[in-house]
């Protein structure tokens, strides 16, 4: 099964059902509020900021000898693994629910349950996509340019794309059967962000090697240093951790694809 292929038919197939859909998980959880839709934009800025002023003005925490090159700014540095690490632990959430929230729409014969992985995907990436343009800004205002590395972060977004894709085939549809991974997942991603290097400066990764050791282990973190690559250091630092981003970019949704596409013939039963 040609896995990247399959998955764009399926965009193509059912193009406006998976813009409807999305449109309505955008819009939903802000029916009756003022601002609407806004909401879904204003929470990322809001929470950009809060995270500007604790690391600028509160921590003050500097780059040690160990981070030469680079903005040399703290701030910057922590953002620029935040900005991946908080759309992972956003997706790995809603995609425990993705199939189970659906269940009236999957009982349809004729639903394409392939399509709701998918959205879940587009919905998180649109508070994504504002957290990267935010810190864009703020580096340009901060430094007067941006690093020259546009295309190291297309090529990190795309690979971040398809592995939180295929994640969320995988998520979507064991959670049908095995319920208690929705808890596993919650507790797992509110310890995740101190498991990958986001907060960490490079002086304290270096004189604790079990910590970094310990972080290397987790795949996110590979996420991490490739977009840090990107949006921080401006060159490619961290070759290692693009080979594997990518093998598990390619991994993940092979396998959740495929799993999917099995394990749905038996939603009807357990939903």
């Amino acid at each position: 099964m040609n896995t990247a292929p399959g998955v764009w038919r399926d965009l193509a197939r059912h193009k406006d059902l998976v813009i409807g859909l999305t449109r309505r998980e955008l819009f939903s959880p802000f029916a009756g509020s003022r601002f609407g839709i806004l909401w879904s934009l204003l929470h990322p800025v809001l929470q950009m900021l809060v995270y500007m002023v604790v690391f600028s003005y509160i921590f003050e925490i500097r780059m040690g000898a160990d981070a030469s090159g680079g903005l040399d700014d703290y701030p910057a540095f922590v953002l620029s693994g935040l900005v991946p690490w908080l759309a992972w632990s956003a997706l790995l959430n809603t995609a425990c629910s993705t199939v189970i929230n659906s269940a009236s729409l999957v009982k349809q014969a004729d639903f394409p349950a392939e399509v709701l992985p998918l959205r879940t995907l587009l919905v998180c990436l649109v508070p994504h996509l504002v957290s990267l343009m935010l810190l864009g800004l703020y580096v340009l205002i901060g430094h007067g340019t941006l690093p020259g590395s546009l295309t190291l972060l297309v090529l990190a977004l795309v690979f971040q794309v398809l592995a939180m894709l295929g994640l969320s085939y995988i998520l979507s549809a064991v959670c049908v059967f095995v319920r208690d991974i929705k808890e596993v997942v919650f507790v797992l991603t509110g310890l995740g962000m101190f498991l990958t290097p986001a907060l960490y400066p490079p002086d304290m990764m270096a004189s604790r090697p079990v910590l970094s050791a310990l972080i290397n282990l987790n795949p996110i973190s590979h996420f991490v240093n490739i977009y840090r690559d990107a949006l921080y250091w401006g060159e490619l630092r961290h070759t290692l951790s693009w080979w594997l981003a990518a093998a598990f970019a390619a991994l993940a949704l092979f396998v959740g694809r495929r799993g999917f596409l099995r394990l749905r013939l038996f939603f009807g039963n357990f939903l």
